[in-house]
């Protein structure tokens, strides 16, 4: 009954309040967490993902179901089947714009009616989900709604033919769709479950070459979850007997896993560099570091975070700190520093370089012009670094992490790099005058 007051997405809070994996809701209540996942549908993604938003559910719930009960005298009203909460499931988007799309979620989500539910024994629910997932169930659907909106009684109108012969060769191919779609989801830092950018887990000296051994695995996953689904459709068109209504294909912007595509890559090896720096990762350890709690600085050894947690991002580099210097050093640490200039080059290339424009040029007009952009994009306007600037002329610019901001962190902005900066200013304004 309000979302803005129950919802969250999950990097919004400290990580260590979400209660991850709960069997079910006494499993939750002795957690004693906060937050915990939420099924909330999300948009047409097939086999595992749309993993983003988090629920207050602290005490079994008790602020939500306090609410419901105070508008509607009675918490299920709006609060529909709790005993199934946390329990493993397969799931899809109340609403399509086209064809459906069926995810499974493990054990650990609360769920709402947008993100309808299935419960089943576990020996059928690949073969469910490799089902519904098929052109067979699909040209089913457009009969039953053709407005696209799939209630739950539509799906639970959908006839099941279970072919025992069928049926491990259909719980292969599923786990292996399922786990595809999981490698894809988690290569990019907005989910959970992100390690390291994926060019990292390449050996290589030059971000080129990480970049096309990245493209030809994401290729050959793409392709390889493409014949998946061609196969469960040749499968469940002979079980139900439909070779002269329908054809096994599977076109290209059907499959929901990810190509690579060189700027948002790039863009996105530039936003891991700035969260090494800023502490929320590590090249030391995978996955995320430190999102609230105690920040520990021994856990940055080969590549160290920013001990005040500013980065100034300016015109001109007046600070060895600044954020052009920091991914500079990043890039060096991670590649090689025989590879620096090359790798720099194929960086300002990759995001858009002017005319005569330098590298260091190029990488200082994204940060300074593009980055915070592109950061607020794939965070969904609610950006975990936040920008402070000067105004539109962007004299002074700086980011800070979210998740390290304390008190003094206003006045150490103003104090060690604003008035530093204006002192500049004025030097540079006297030479000219």
């Amino acid at each position: 009954s309000d979302n803005n007051r129950f919802l969250r997405l999950w990097f919004e809070v400290k990580y260590e309040a979400i209660g991850i994996g709960c069997k079910n809701s006494e499993d939750a209540l002795n957690s004693m967490k906060k937050w915990f996942p939420y099924n909330k549908g999300g948009y047409f993604r097939k086999w595992y993902g749309n993993n983003e938003f988090i629920i207050n559910y602290e005490n079994d719930g008790y602020e939500v179901k306090e609410y419901a009960r105070k508008l509607y005298n009675t918490p299920t009203r709006t609060i529909k089947s709790i005993s199934e909460y946390f329990k493993p499931s397969l799931s899809w988007s109340k609403i399509s714009s086209g064809n459906i799309a069926f995810r499974f979620y493990p054990a650990g989500y609360v769920f709402d009616v947008a993100g309808c539910s299935i419960f089943v024994e576990n020996k059928y629910m690949n073969y469910m989900l490799g089902f519904l997932n098929s052109k067979v169930s699909q040209q089913i659907l457009f009969a039953i709604s053709p407005t696209l909106n799939y209630e739950a009684g539509h799906i639970a109108s959908l006839p099941l033919i279970i072919d025992n012969h069928d049926l491990n060769i259909v719980d292969d191919v599923v786990n292996n769709s399922i786990n595809i779609s999981r490698t894809d989801w988690n290569s990019f830092e907005t989910s959970r479950d992100f390690e390291r950018h994926p060019m990292l887990k390449f050996n290589s000296d030059t971000i080129e070459s990480a970049f096309k051994q990245l493209e030809s695995f994401a290729k050959e996953q793409f392709n390889q979850l493409k014949e998946n689904e061609e196969e469960l459709n040749r499968i469940f068109i002979d079980i139900y007997g439909l070779q002269d209504e329908l054809t096994p294909e599977v076109a290209d912007e059907d499959v929901t896993v990810s190509k690579a595509e060189l700027e948002r890559d790039i863009k996105s090896f530039i936003s891991y560099a700035v969260g090494c720096t800023l502490g929320r990762y590590s090249l030391d350890e995978d996955g995320l570091i430190y999102a609230g709690g105690e920040f520990d600085p021994s856990r940055y050894k080969s590549f160290s975070a920013d001990e005040d947690n500013i980065l100034p991002i300016l015109p001109g580099a007046y600070f060895e700190d600044d954020i052009v210097n920091r991914f500079i050093k990043f890039v060096e640490v991670t590649y090689s520093a025989e590879m620096l200039e090359e790798n720099l080059q194929f960086v300002a290339d990759a995001i858009g370089r002017k005319k005569n424009e330098t590298a260091l040029e190029a990488i200082r007009r994204y940060f300074l012009n593009n980055f915070y952009k592109d950061h607020v994009q794939t965070y969904k306007k609610h950006p975990i670094y936040w920008l402070f600037t000067s105004g539109k002329e962007k004299a002074f610019n700086c980011l800070i992490y979210m998740h390290r901001y304390d008190k003094t962190t206003l006045s150490r902005i103003r104090t060690d790099y604003l008035h530093e900066v204006q002192t500049r200013y004025e030097s540079i304004k006297q030479d000219l005058q």
